[in-house]
């Protein structure tokens, strides 16, 4: 027989007797046949004729009210539930009596444990730490909501009366961490909970990028210092000021889109060009930013861009310093002349447009980075005394801050691409056009526009265009002041090349390595054909022993 374990068999089998009263006869036959169907376990010790569980003693029996005995019996009797249990364990009814256990076979019978407590008054000490359990669980939920509603309050509090009395702070500053004493626990506490939640952090800057996309988040800038280079000579402001005669008009050789050029007589005899930038097209505290500019533009060096000398920064005042070209402006020359000057004959013209072609190429093609003129007139090609080109004005356009914005008030000029009259945006192709427009002025004589002309004329691109491959109408194009001397083969090579940079599509232009190839051919084939017609005129009598003489001047 299965052995029934100790705890359970009491669990199960305990009656409650009231120990002031008899035991109930009933109770204990219902003890007697649970004993009997186990076939009576020697280990109880029960003896086998007893009536009296409570007045023997018997193991494992303890006598009580028999409501408890009820509520006992009840509740164990649902836990025999264990797999030594074969049998089935007959309905227990409530009037706390055992009818018949039946025949419960039990496969072992188990040691039966020690007797259980007997009944304590009061509460147990589970149901204690339950209540105590469920108060303090209650308090905290109630305190964290009150907590929670006075944070609340308080943060609105602070942080309006943070953006009535303080600004935050810059964010190129250091932010001071301030420690804050209380009177009382209440205010500490206070302080925590609101005043720091609400600390912001300090703004952070955000730079744009060269070309306006993509915006980035970075640290504040800090200006670097730029040092100019050591050939470029710093002058003050007061030396400027006593070579050009206080930058007096009689000094004054031009004006363009950012400022006034003045002649500048040193004592030692050299002559200097000493450009004033307006203040009002440069921003304020523009020291650093200038003195970039000046680095920059004293990089640029080439035969026929003008060289930077020297600058002055001082007072508020922002100079360049360039070298001289007596004979002025290719504009000066085209449309100042009066008629005793000398005008430009047709190789000087193609040498000036080689020569500022060969500038351009330097600029777009050689120079790293890049730059793009943004401001090809005829009034920045400066001639020296050999009338050789020199692009002045070179990356002032590209490093000043809004020089799109100056040049656009010039628009209608007539130097400037179509597209940069739609867009307001200066490229390569735009610099290529206005070179173009530069050729027409060689090539004709008349202004880029000119508003004294009939309306359909007074454009010089828009009168000039249709004609450029038409022969005859060409004849008629050129400037009367050649009087003809210009070979008709070189006026229509050079009529092509005019009509490549004014193309109105900018893609179609080309760029200016190949417009200074077609030029240079066109040079080549000119002196081809001078030699040959001077070769037919010329007459080698026999037995000379004079050397031919070569010719006294070809284009260049």
């Amino acid at each position: 027989m299965v052995m029934l374990k100790p705890l359970l068999f009491i669990a199960t089998c305990i009656l409650l007797f009231n120990s002031n009263t008899a035991t109930d006869p009933t109770d204990v036959a219902s003890v007697k046949a649970i004993f009997q169907s186990m076939n009576s376990p020697p280990q109880l010790g029960w003896p086998a004729n007893g009536d009296d569980p409570c007045g023997q003693s018997w193991k494992g029996i303890t006598c009580s009210d028999t409501r408890t005995f009820r509520r006992v019996v009840m509740r164990r009797a649902q836990d025999l539930h264990h797999p030594l249990l074969l049998g089935r364990l007959q309905y227990l009814k409530p009037n706390n009596t055992i009818n018949q256990v039946g025949e419960l076979p039990l496969a072992k019978m188990l040691a039966v444990a020690q007797k259980m407590r007997t009944k304590k008054s009061g509460i147990g000490g589970g149901v204690i730490a339950g209540i105590v359990i469920s108060i303090i669980v209650v308090v905290a939920i109630v305190a964290f909501f009150m907590v929670k509603r006075k944070s609340k309050k308080s943060s609105s509090d602070l942080e309006k009366s943070g953006n009535q009395s303080t600004a935050p702070p810059p964010s190129n500053e250091a932010h001071e961490v301030t420690s804050v004493q209380t009177s009382s626990v209440h205010d500490l506490k206070k302080f925590d909970t609101s005043a720091s939640i609400n600390l912001k952090p300090p703004p952070i800057d955000r730079h744009k990028s060269f070309d306006n996309n993509e915006v980035s988040i970075n640290s504040p800038i800090v200006k670097k210092t730029v040092t100019p280079p050591a050939d470029v000579q710093s002058y003050s402001i007061a030396d400027l000021q006593i070579t050009t005669g206080s930058f007096s008009m009689d000094h004054l050789v031009g004006e363009g889109s950012f400022g006034r050029v003045y002649r500048a007589q040193f004592n030692d005899g050299k002559v200097l060009a000493v450009k004033k930038i307006d203040s009002s097209v440069l921003p304020n505290d523009f020291t650093e930013d200038f003195l970039e500019i000046v680095s920059n533009i004293s990089h640029l060096h080439h035969p026929n861009v003008t060289e930077l000398v020297g600058y002055c920064s001082e007072h508020g005042q922002h100079l360049l310093v360039y070298e001289f070209h007596k004979n002025g402006s290719l504009h000066d020359f085209l449309h100042v002349s009066d008629e005793f000057s000398k005008p430009l004959i047709w190789n000087s013209r193609v040498k000036i447009a080689l020569g500022t072609a060969r500038a351009l190429e330097y600029l777009h093609e050689v120079c790293s980075p890049s730059v793009v003129h943004k401001n090809i007139k005829s009034a920045n090609i400066l001639l020296d005394a050999e009338l050789n080109p020199h692009l002045s004005d070179c990356g002032l356009a590209s490093y000043i801050p809004n020089a799109e914005q100056i040049l656009n008030h010039n628009v209608g000029s007539g130097y400037d691409a179509p597209e940069v009259a739609l867009s307001g945006q200066y490229t390569f192709k735009s610099d290529i056009y206005s070179f173009g427009v530069v050729m027409l002025e060689l090539l004709s004589g008349r202004k880029p526009f000119d508003s004294s002309r009939a309306r359909p004329d007074q454009s010089l691109v828009r009168w000039a265009t249709p004609q450029l491959h038409d022969i005859d109408a060409l004849a008629k194009m050129v400037d009367p002041a050649l009087k003809g001397l210009y070979p008709v083969k070189s006026l229509s090579r050079f009529a092509d090349v005019i009509a490549l940079c004014v193309q109105p599509e900018p893609e179609f232009r080309p760029p200016m390595s190949e417009v200074v190839q077609a030029l240079v051919r066109l040079v080549q084939r000119a002196n081809m054909s001078r030699w040959a017609t001077m070769d037919n005129n010329h007459v080698v009598k026999p037995n000379a022993n004079k050397q031919q003489k070569m010719p006294a001047q070809s284009i260049f």
